[in-house]
């Protein structure tokens, strides 16, 4: 159990480099993260280690006002490794329901790399505008939660990738990887809706895989909501294996909508 809790702080610890939030503050081991509303993992505070003092009810109430004055919804993310081991019940006795839970899936990326693509596939160090174009169309985002999330993917300082497949030249599925100490985060894998069940999501995993490779990470990593079946259901074919998954609160009476 504690190799596997090291474990989770390593990568949630990668995960927050590769998805970084317009804000952040640390509260003790508390990561507290704000980026206009955007994105659950940008919008939360991350629980991993104790706090300074011990105090958590100040800690709570310090984060709420974090959340509020920027006019958005307090919100944790909590995993089995987060301290002290009642905090997930401390945090729901005080009115934060349950939003969410994703789970956590690895694979060694030699196993990731083999097999061949009928699909061309690209890889740019920074965002085109047609990878863009593709990104939001999946997603239905408007133009400013995509400007938030391009933000987010800029900002990005570790070695980082933008994937597009492309059939009869036009962008039909994007995928964004981040390498970092041995490990590749893999983000925003995205088809077409006309275009799911030809391969395309797996083709634009194995060319991040690739990239990788040549980067030096031996292992990935991506996060899934559990009840997103299709997707759990490919990542399950491709060889990727739950370590563990992380939970949301969000204090109860919320009306936020814009965090997808």
């Amino acid at each position: 159990m504690k190799e596997l809790n090291q474990q989770i702080i390593e990568i949630e610890r990668i995960a927050s480099h590769a998805w970084p939030a317009h804000e952040v503050q640390y509260l003790g081991g508390w990561m507290i993260r704000a980026s206009y509303g955007i994105t659950h993992r940008a919008n939360s505070t991350l629980i991993m280690d104790e706090l300074p003092e011990g105090d958590i009810d100040s800690a709570i109430q310090i984060i709420r006002e974090f959340y509020i004055s920027r006019g958005l919804t307090p919100r944790f993310q909590l995993t089995n490794a987060s301290v002290p081991a009642n905090i997930d019940r401390k945090i729901a006795d005080l009115g934060f329901i349950l939003e969410m839970k994703v789970n956590v899936q690895i694979i060694s990326l030699d196993s990731l790399i083999q097999g061949v693509s009928p699909f061309r596939v690209e890889i740019h160090p920074t965002p085109q505008q047609n990878w863009l174009s593709t990104y939001a169309a999946v997603g239905d985002y408007d133009s400013f939660s995509l400007g938030i999330r391009k933000s987010i993917m800029t900002r990005v300082v570790q070695k980082k990738a933008y994937v597009a497949a492309i059939f009869k030249n036009k962008v039909v599925g994007v995928g964004f990887g981040v390498a970092e100490r041995g490990w590749l985060g893999l983000f925003a894998i995205s088809t077409l809706t006309q275009f799911r069940r030809k391969g395309i999501a797996t083709a634009i995993t194995r060319a991040l895989a690739q990239w990788g490779v040549s980067k030096g990470a031996t292992r990935a990593y991506l996060l899934v909501e559990q009840k997103n079946e299709p997707a759990n259901d490919l990542y399950n074919h491709l060889g990727f294996k739950n370590l563990y998954y992380y939970w949301y609160r969000l204090e109860q009476g919320s009306n936020e909508i814009n965090s997808k």
